[in-house]
Parts: C-alpha cells; structure tokens; sequence
C-alpha cells in the first residue's frame, strides 16, 4: 500500500512481513490478534483500530516484536468495530 495515511493494521502486517521476510496474509494476522479475518479486512480498509481488549493486547505485542513504534498505540476511531 503506497497510501500515506496507511492503516495501523496495514503498517503492522506489512512490518511483519519485513521481519519475518515473507508476506503475511489478513488471515495470518487475524489469527494471531485472535480475531476474525473480516475485521482485519474492514481495519485495513476504514484506518479503524479493534476494540476489543484481548485483540488490542495481540496487536501490541505483535507491535512490540518488530518496532517500537507500534507500541504507541494511534488515536482510536470514535465508533466501535468489532
């Protein structure tokens, strides 16, 4: 994605890729934040971030794993996504 404004979950699948130095697919990532591959889907497309605690948690540490910038988590959208 070449988009400047590109999603926090799109950025974080794409550092994925870079560390790990093979693609990772939104069904990939959806299983290893513990959600399902529609939202990641739909986080991807609307820049949204989860809402759910658990899935939140996931993204972090997967965050912390490949950048420190990850960690700093971005302004939440106001309305809910599950």
């Amino acid at each position: 994605m070449s988009d400047v404004t590109q999603s926090p979950i799109r950025a974080l699948r794409d550092a994925l890729a870079k560390a790990e130095g093979q693609r990772v697919t939104q069904q990939q990532l959806a299983e290893r934040l513990g959600a399902a591959f529609i939202s990641v889907r739909r986080w991807e497309k609307d820049g949204s971030l989860p809402q759910q605690r658990a899935v939140l948690s996931n993204y972090k540490r997967l965050a912390h794993r490949v950048s420190k910038e990850f960690v700093e988590m971005p302004q939440r959208n106001e309305r809910r996504d599950t």
